[in-house]
């Protein structure tokens, strides 16, 4: 089970919470074998001015060192082209920053979204992703 909240206490501000797996689900494979997977506790906030977002969060996951994640990003022709930048500290190599920079493009009710990121486990990593809004 996964539980959220959200407050908006100015125009330019807004703050949050979400709670993953409350309950500690279990996983059970075809061999027998299982796995508990383990809660999370996420926080963070955006901060808007004209075009210019700020994100920023800090992420606990049970047992585990907490992350920092933030970034922002910069829109233009009236959120039609998004650029974004990012840098996240994750629990690997001694705890060592990863950095990541993208773009997003809307077309009417088509969005398309790139980023690159240097991922520890998998090495330099492009991530695209196409969506498609219906009214």
């Amino acid at each position: 089970m996964n539980a959220g909240l959200q407050y908006r206490p100015f125009q330019w501000l807004c703050v949050g919470s979400a709670f993953s797996n409350v309950l500690k689900t279990n996983v059970r494979y075809e061999g027998g074998a299982t796995d508990t997977l383990p809660g999370n506790v996420r926080a963070g906030m955006v901060m808007s001015y004209k075009a210019v977002r700020l994100y920023t969060d800090l992420d606990k996951l049970q047992d585990r060192t907490q992350l920092l994640h933030t970034g922002t990003e910069y829109s233009i022709l009236r959120d039609q082209m998004i650029f974004r930048g990012g840098i996240s500290r994750r629990v690997a190599n001694d705890f060592n920053w990863v950095y990541s920079l993208g773009f997003g493009a809307k077309v009417k009710l088509i969005s398309l979204d790139y980023a690159f990121e240097g991922h520890f486990d998998l090495g330099p990593s492009h991530i695209v992703s196409v969506k498609w809004r219906f009214k």
